[in-house]
């Protein structure tokens, strides 16, 4: 052993070289204190088993009531450490062993409920969806999880819950439906054909408000946990579908299941919705650039005038900035867009402490495309792809790196800052520090896509053929044979498996690699959920 008071090693009861404490060994403490250590490794291990019953009743406790179970254990070991001072003053040692031991059952508890909250975030299930028919995707085979009129999606259209309607519901035409990621709140548009009448209502187990009836089309965009629901309502002139201006309101259930409305733009055009911000993003008739936070202390903030467009981050990553971007981002720590003043091009972050947007230079073109890391700047413009540096809020001269093919394919990975992209001559290459590669010729024109569920794996199609790179350093294999392609060229990862649909609406399973292809079953499309 060590001794405590000089730090050499030694054999027997009494260090030899500084003549140390003698190290006292109570064989009955001993006893009693590996008997609860024990105890203890044993609930540990049942509690984060491999088995599959186990960790079904793992899932039922709550991260709060695992951070209870860490207090309430790293208190006792406090307590008995306090015991051991009271008994043995004199003994330094045995005092140093019993914090070592308190700090390592916290650890250890710590460490279990940053396990469990890693496997609760990554829990992600694969489903096709086939003849209005939703199923379970296993390797295998497929499971029928229920009709596809049966779930009520979240806003990502992947996740959804299986919810019946509410009453209200049952007599008129539902036109949308919104989950939160919870399941705690619903909310549903619909539209009764007797009376003319468009309405909008929220409910969960509790209770069933109607936040909005009357003539005018309404759509949701967006639904929290909060009972927070983001909506536009439009006037409807004519049968033939002619429409008038559109308003954006925000509606909240409170406490005592009342519902407060506020209405955000009377004239609105633009709308995005950050929802790990808190922040909705909208233009207005009168071309004004506003910021909506919700929630405890509601703020509304004039960004700019003059603005033409505004685009936000698309779905799958918080630094690409394009025409393709859907109204609600849920991903973290979103926080950027970009918009336009006549044809000028701005940046601007939602934490930006003096409130000033960054000057990208002027862009005349409608299909706006950016890409914004710290200081690195990309720029799609007229088929061509251009880089430069923010200095002092303001972008240096653009650089050319390469003409694109008529569809300006791009993707970026921020984990390997590389922009991949597919050129005029239909070679799928990337950018990275400085510097334009080639991976492969004979690429199809926009067929480049990031798979899903992988950081920095992409997949296109080349010479007919699905092909999947699992980085852009690393060597493309092939998923399919030539005229098999994947629909879309898109692809999925789960469990060291790639799944995918081709042409004929077939579902494919095989190994990262490419082997072991197999068909399992029919589907029209895959989607990732919960």
């Amino acid at each position: 052993m060590l001794c405590p008071k000089c730090g050499r090693e030694y054999e027997g009861t009494k260090c030899p070289n500084c003549d140390g404490l003698d190290i006292i060994v109570n064989q009955d403490d001993y006893l009693k204190r590996r008997k609860e250590y024990e105890e203890k490794q044993a609930v540990l291990k049942s509690a984060f088993s491999d088995n599959e019953e186990k960790n079904k009743s793992n899932e039922a406790l709550r991260p709060d009531e695992i951070l209870d179970k860490i207090v309430k254990v790293s208190g006792q070991a406090r307590q008995k450490i306090a015991d051991k001072k009271a008994e043995k003053k004199d003994n330094k040692k045995n005092k140093k062993v019993g914090m070592i031991i308190a700090i390592s059952i916290v650890v250890a508890l710590v460490g279990a409920l940053g396990l469990y909250m890693l496997i609760n975030h990554k829990d992600v299930i694969l489903y096709s969806i086939y003849d209005n028919t939703i199923y379970r995707i296993s390797e295998m085979d497929i499971q029928r999880v229920c009709d596809y009129d049966e779930a009520i999606f979240e806003s990502d259209k992947n996740s959804f819950h299986i919810q019946p309607l509410p009453q209200n519901l049952y007599d008129i035409t539902v036109k949308e439906s919104m989950s939160s990621d919870n399941g705690k709140y619903y909310c549903a548009s619909a539209y009764n054909h007797t009376n003319n009448n468009y309405s909008m209502m929220i409910w969960n187990d509790e209770n069933c408000n109607i936040l909005a009836e009357n003539n005018k089309e309404k759509k949701l965009l967006y639904i929290d946990n909060d009972g927070y629901a983001i909506y536009q309502e439009t006037e409807v002139i004519n049968e033939e579908g002619s429409v008038g201006t559109t308003q954006l309101y925000i509606s909240k259930v409170e406490s005592d299941h009342t519902v407060t409305t506020t209405m955000l733009s009377e004239t609105v055009k633009d709308i995005y919705v950050y929802s790990d911000k808190k922040t909705v993003i909208f233009n207005d008739l009168e071309d004004k650039l506003y910021t909506y936070v919700y929630g405890k202390n509601p703020k509304k903030t004039l960004i700019a005038e003059a603005v033409t467009i505004i685009h936000g981050a698309v779905e799958d990553n918080i630094y690409l900035f394009s025409y393709k971007a859907q109204q609600v981002n849920t991903l973290k720590n979103c926080n950027g867009f970009i918009y336009n003043c006549n044809d000028d091009i701005y940046y601007y972050q939602l934490d930006f402490s003096d409130g000033k947007s960054i000057y990208l230079g002027k862009n005349n073109s409608t299909n706006l495309a950016y890409i914004i890391d710290k200081d690195d700047v990309i720029m799609v413009r007229k088929n061509t792809l251009m880089s430069a540096k923010i200095v002092d809020k303001v972008v240096d001269t653009y650089t050319e790196l390469a003409k694109l093919g008529t569809l300006d394919n791009i993707i970026y990975d921020d984990n390997s800052k590389s922009v991949i992209f597919i050129n005029e001559k239909d070679s799928l290459m990337y950018y990275s520090k400085g510097k334009v590669t080639k991976i492969s010729d004979g690429v199809t024109d926009g067929t480049l896509n990031l798979v899903a569920n992988a950081k920095g794996a992409f997949t296109y199609v080349c010479n007919n053929i699905q092909m999947y790179c699992k980085h852009v350093k690393t060597s493309p294999v092939k998923l399919t044979q030539e005229g098999n392609i994947a629909q879309n060229s898109e692809v999925f990862y789960q469990k060291g498996k790639l799944y995918f649909v081709n042409m004929q609406g077939k579902l494919y399973v095989c190994s990262d690699n490419g082997n072991d292809c197999s068909m399992i079953g029919d589907a029209n499309r895959i989607i990732l959920g919960k």
